[in-house]
This record gives structure tokens, sequence and C-alpha cells, in this order.
């Protein structure tokens, strides 16, 4: 644990174990997050010990209207090899769970989300390439999976076809099919194409400066 938070172990600064040990007593065990059947103060460096979370005051889980993030997640993102601040991987995580809805029954919608990164940039106030970078990270270890191109028609051409927002899932097999384009249908109240079957002409949009 205090190698994963960037301390040394390999160090005769008895003060560091002190304050570890200060930390989990005062932070987590005195405020109910956790519990331990050890004297936290006695426990040799390479001594195991071990730490109940509590269920009533569990960090990971809440009834309330927060987005939720397993232990799992948690350690998946934190133990990532990125140059990417972690803080900003779990934000984009965060963000693009948050609208991914369990809905009850064998018939419910594609559970996705598709915030544009403008508003993703704007929630974690970081820029849109970090937002960019960090969407590139997540997926290419599988921890988030994104469908591109599909494209709606120009409110300004006729004809001309332009990209769709990205959408996001945390399962790859919510991003198949005919159901993600309906999603997106009701948001830009138009028709949304695949691709291959846009009737008109495909054109890019061109970031500005700064985007």
């Amino acid at each position: 644990m205090l190698q994963e938070i960037g301390y040394s172990t390999k160090t005769n600064n008895k003060s560091i174990y002190s304050d570890f040990r200060e930390i989990i007593k005062t932070e987590l065990i005195n405020k109910g997050y956790a519990s331990c059947n050890t004297d936290i103060f006695v426990v040799k460096p390479n001594d195991l010990f071990y730490l109940q979370l509590s269920y009533e005051r569990n960090v990971f889980f809440t009834e309330d209207s927060f987005v939720q993030i397993t232990i799992s997640e948690y350690e998946k993102i934190c133990s990532l090899s990125s140059k990417i601040n972690k803080s900003i991987l779990l934000g984009i995580y965060l963000y693009i769970k948050q609208f991914i809805m369990n809905y009850p029954g064998d018939i419910a919608p594609a559970k996705i989300s598709f915030p544009s990164k403008s508003q993703i940039a704007k929630g974690l106030d970081t820029s849109i390439s970090t937002v960019e970078n960090g969407l590139s990270v997540l997926e290419s270890y599988k921890l988030i999976y994104i469908r591109r191109d599909m494209f709606v028609e120009n409110k300004k051409e006729e004809g001309v076809f332009v990209p769709t927002r990205n959408v996001y899932a945390l399962d790859p097999m919510e991003l198949e099919g005919d159901s993600v384009l309906i999603e997106l249908e009701r948001i830009y109240g138009k028709r949304i194409y695949n691709k291959d079957d846009v009737p008109g002409e495909i054109r890019y949009l061109t970031k500005m400066k700064g985007e």
C-alpha cells in the first residue's frame, strides 16, 4: 500500500510507517469505513493485517444518486500504465458511466452513454485534447468501448452528412445493432446513418483552434 501511493519501503525512516498507521486509524477505522482486529500501531512493517470494509459505510457502493464504481474498476484504472494522470482517467470513466442506466426488464434500451468530448472536458475542468488522450487509453485497455462512424445530416447543408458524437459502453455487445442509432436519433431529431449507409456527401468537421 505504501508503494502504491508513492512511498519507498526501502528506508529506515520509521516515521513513514507511523504516519501511514495514523492515516489508517484516523481516516478509515475511527470514521467507521473499516475495522481491524489488530492494533495498527504495533504491526511490524513486514507483517500482514486485515481491514474489513464496512457494509454500511462502504465508499464504493451507495444508495444515493451518485455514480457507482467497484473496487475492481478502481484498481484497474489506478494500475494502468499511462502518462495521463490517474485522476483524469478515473474522472473520464466515471463521467461516461454516470449516464449508463440499468433498466429493469428483458426489453430495455442499450446501456450506452454519449456525452460530447466538450461536455466531458468542461465537467472535469480539462482540455478536449486531454479527454481524447484519456479516451484512447481507456479504450486500449478495454475499460470502455467506443462506436464511431455514425453520421447525421448537417443542419446548414442539405445532402451533407457530418459525424455524430461518439457512443460509449462498458460492454461491446451494447454497441451492436440499430439500438444505438435509435438512441442518437432522439438527441438529434434526425435519422442517423452508419457510414456505409450515408445517402450523400460525408464531410468531417474541422477543429477550431484551442479545441
